[in-house]
């Protein structure tokens, strides 16, 4: 299991280059800028709105004529000039002289394209001007019916497969012939498959025969081993408390169980999670006593939402989407693959932020929480999945956004794993380690956290590649 802790520390960083100068200092700068909708569908006009918080100086004044926005390479190097931004009250600038600068910009474009916008800004006796952060825009071919029904169908046929053939073939050989299964798939084939642990990943490919255009759905085939089913019960809170605690931004707390009311065994862990926050020593938490979102509540638009919270306590399958040199942690959420929810997340799927699962849910990547979720107010979260911290794709995102503190872990988790038992001698798989990177270790280097009786004492350990970790 591991654990991810965000440095409270922001170093300021200055960056003159020949034309344009990246970092704003006192008061000059360009801040939250934006761009929407950040995405289209293709033969259809579209008016974007182009805003951004453009700052006052007294001394070095702005140049409002200066305002303007660029076409650019996805690293940034301007390609052309689209037009400028205004802050009086016309050309869509909601508040004139509020140093909200706004533009807006019709797109209707024949064919699929992605389009890289910033914005720059000059203030009088600055030689070098500035500039805002690369914003990506996109238009899309609409998806062809049927797809997301098709890419669907086929995980879930490979999933269901799987567990139809381990007493025949074993785990090991079943996982084998869903790899064969699916490299047999003309929408799938060599490139667009890969099967690393229990995670078969994959990319659905179709080519609209009529348009020319290629549309790719994600997908991922969690193929657990039925004897030792993951996400088992166990203890949610640890039996001592560890010295030098945090605490969260507010004392809402949610619940999030997508798979909860099925016959599950995640549904003893979200339980003894709901009678552990109704029962707390040191805070009071909100709601009291904690509800549960569960099954379909527990869906995509609640995701959105999880900045909201203090506390998010999620309990799902997790596992990690491998392929083509690509590796990022997916969850499955709440959200069936039906044809309303495929229309709703159109741009979702598109984009790569949400895939099929084998069980006909979405799961959801890291850019979902990039996109959606707002500010979180230090938020904990324990992310109670498999291979949800196998790497930092996942802790990454909801660091950007503000998290303090994320638990999960990092390899396929098994029934029967307790807290108890986190930090104890035995150093096999079965027995997750606490481990974190201090400021007193080399870089790199991985410190095991013994806990003897009511004491925790550092001890390094060479074979640590697993456990319960956390990084500063």
């Amino acid at each position: 299991m591991k654990l991810r802790s965000r440095s409270g520390i922001a170093l300021l960083s200055l960056a003159v280059v020949s034309l344009f100068e990246t970092s704003a200092y006192a008061a000059k700068g360009i801040f939250n800028a934006n761009v929407s909708p950040s995405e289209a569908l293709i033969a259809t006009s579209t008016l974007m709105t182009i805003t951004a918080e453009i700052a006052a100086d007294v001394v070095n004044p702005l140049i409002v004529s200066s305002v303007v926005v660029y076409e650019t390479t996805a690293s940034g190097t301007p390609i052309a000039q689209l037009g400028r931004l205004y802050d009086d009250g016309t050309h869509g600038d909601a508040v004139a002289h509020d140093t909200i600068y706004t533009m807006q910009l019709v797109v209707n474009e024949p064919a699929p394209r992605t389009r890289y916008i910033r914005i720059s800004a000059a203030y009088s006796g600055i030689r070098n001007r500035y500039l805002s952060p690369v914003i990506r825009t996109d238009v899309f071919a609409p998806l062809p019916a049927n797809l997301v029904d098709a890419a669907s169908a086929t995980v879930q046929s490979i999933e269901s497969s799987f567990f139809l053939n381990v007493n025949a073939l074993g785990v090991d050989g079943a996982r084998q012939q869903a790899l064969t299964s699916a490299l047999g798939n003309p929408n799938i084939g060599p490139n667009r498959v890969n099967l690393s642990g229990p995670n078969l990943s994959l990319v659905y490919h179709y080519t609209d025969p009529n348009t020319g255009f290629s549309f790719d759905i994600r997908g991922i085939a969690i193929l657990s081993d039925p004897a030792n089913p993951t996400d088992g019960p166990g203890r949610s809170t640890p039996a001592h408390p560890i010295p030098n605690s945090k605490s969260p931004g507010n004392d809402k707390v949610l619940i999030f169980g997508p798979g909860y009311h099925t016959a599950d065994p995640q549904n003893a862990i979200v339980d003894h999670a709901a009678s552990q926050f109704a029962d707390t020593e040191f805070m009071t938490f909100s709601p009291a006593p904690p509800s549960i979102t569960g099954g379909a509540a527990a869906d995509l638009e609640v995701v959105k939402t999880w900045g909201e919270y203090g506390t998010v306590i999620i309990h799902t399958h997790g596992g990690l989407w491998d392929l083509n040199g690509t590796q990022e942690v997916v969850l499955v959420s709440g959200t069936s693959a039906s044809l309303w929810n495929r229309l709703t997340y159109a741009f979702d799927l598109l984009a790569d932020r949400i895939g099929v699962a084998g069980d006909g849910r979405f799961v959801f990547y890291p850019s979902f929480v990039t996109k959606y979720v707002s500010g979180m107010k230090d938020t904990f979260l324990y992310l109670g999945a498999c291979e949800s911290l196998q790497n930092d794709t996942l802790w990454n995102a909801l660091s950007a956004k503000g998290a303090k503190v994320a638990f999960g872990w990092s390899e396929t988790r098994r029934s029967g794993i307790q807290w108890d038992h986190v930090c104890g001698a035995d150093r096999s798989n079965a027995t997750p380690r606490q481990l974190f990177r201090s400021p007193f270790s080399a870089a790199g280097v991985r410190c095991c956290t013994e806990q003897n009786g009511p004491t925790w004492g550092p001890q390094c350990d060479a074979n640590n590649a697993n456990g319960f970790r956390r990084l500063e």
